[in-house]
């Protein structure tokens, strides 16, 4: 309520006091002048702070809420495209080595053969048929895409060493016949989604953990020797490289007060 005190108007803002004086014209006061229904200001230094804070509070709020939503938009479309481009990198694979006859599988992991070691990397690029390759794509597509929404470094970092420590896993420990197929890599996605949840403890993560969980959740029967046909042993590596990779580039909270 305003209340007048001789000359001056007093009114309450957020708690505090300040004046407010009967305009004259030409008067460049703020925020109202009472000649002109408005009413202009003659609040003291601290309100005057007080109030520009806020005002500048505000509009910095609005552009930061504004400024995510475009980078969220962004990071979606960007893993999108990611996990997009690698999986049509696997199809052109696969047609390539269905026109050679397949022959292109002898590039996968033979254990303890030096010649096939670059099989390594190879191996989730090869399939044995259409249903094995459709049966590994779409978990791929899923949990890669989630993978590659922390970014496209971490999506490549985190592949990278899935590949390698997977596959060097199978070439020593695996039975002896080619192991192929990107199944070794989803299992790893697997594991580093759980994992990372777990290790960084926050409610994002949770919640991918979970939703991984929820829908991929018996992948973890994979692991098992139950079919000579399924190289469980590269399910198996797979699920461990990814947990690793998952400690590795996890942002822990004493990581981020140091940064």
């Amino acid at each position: 309520a305003l209340g007048q005190t001789g000359g001056t108007y007093v009114a309450g803002w957020f708690g505090n006091t300040y004046r407010l004086h009967e305009c004259q014209t030409g008067c460049s006061n703020k925020p109202r002048c009472r000649t002109s229904n408005r009413w202009h200001g003659y609040l003291s230094d601290g309100e005057s702070r007080h109030r520009a804070l806020y005002r500048r509070g505000s509009a910095l709020r609005t552009a930061s809420l504004k400024t995510l939503n475009k980078v969220d938009r962004a990071n979606w479309i960007k893993a999108a495209e990611t996990i997009g481009i690698f999986t049509l990198v696997i199809w052109l694979a696969h047609l390539l080595n269905t026109l050679t006859g397949h022959q292109l599988n002898t590039f996968g992991i033979y254990p303890r053969n030096l010649q096939t070691l670059p099989g390594v990397v190879l191996w989730p690029f090869l399939h044995a048929d259409f249903n094995h390759i459709v049966m590994n794509t779409t978990p791929l597509l899923f949990m890669g895409y989630l993978v590659a929404l922390r970014g496209r470094w971490m999506f490549i970092s985190s592949s990278l060493l899935i590949l390698i420590v997977g596959g060097l896993g199978v070439w020593v420990f695996g039975r002896a016949a080619f192991h192929i197929g990107a199944s070794g890599l989803v299992f790893g996605y697997f594991g580093f989604l759980v994992a990372i949840g777990i290790y960084e403890r926050r409610f994002s993560g949770l919640a991918i953990a979970s939703l991984t969980l929820f829908y991929y959740g018996g992948l973890i029967f994979g692991v098992l020797p139950t079919n000579s046909f399924v190289s469980w042993e590269g399910h198996l590596f797979g699920l461990l490289a990814g947990i690793l990779a998952a400690r590795v580039f996890a942002r822990t909270k004493v990581r981020d007060r140091t940064t």
